[in-house]
């Protein structure tokens, strides 16, 4: 999805810079939700070590409320795993 395509739905949407290949989609009420995944990619791409990125990500993306429109951020799951094994999901 891209940025302006997110803009277009809702021009108030929090994006994340940088982080456009991270985007999934969005809510129904106009937040932009990223793959947590794909935004540890971005920045392991831009040079941080895998640990850096997963440091930087915690504490400067998911641990953020910048209002209404604050972005979801989910986990990726492969769907033979949700069909096969979700009670595994949640141990």
């Amino acid at each position: 999805m891209s940025r302006n395509l997110v803009k277009d739905h809702n021009s108030d949407a929090i994006l994340w810079d940088g982080c456009d290949d991270a985007i999934m989609g969005m809510t129904p009420n106009g937040c932009v939700v990223y793959s947590i995944d794909r935004l540890l990619d971005v920045f392991i791409k831009q040079g941080m070590t895998e640990e850096e990125a997963v440091e930087w990500v915690d504490y400067n993306i998911l641990g953020a409320y910048v209002g209404e429109y604050t972005p979801v951020h989910i986990y990726e799951f492969e769907p033979q795993i949700i069909n096969n094994n979700s009670d595994a999901l949640f141990e």
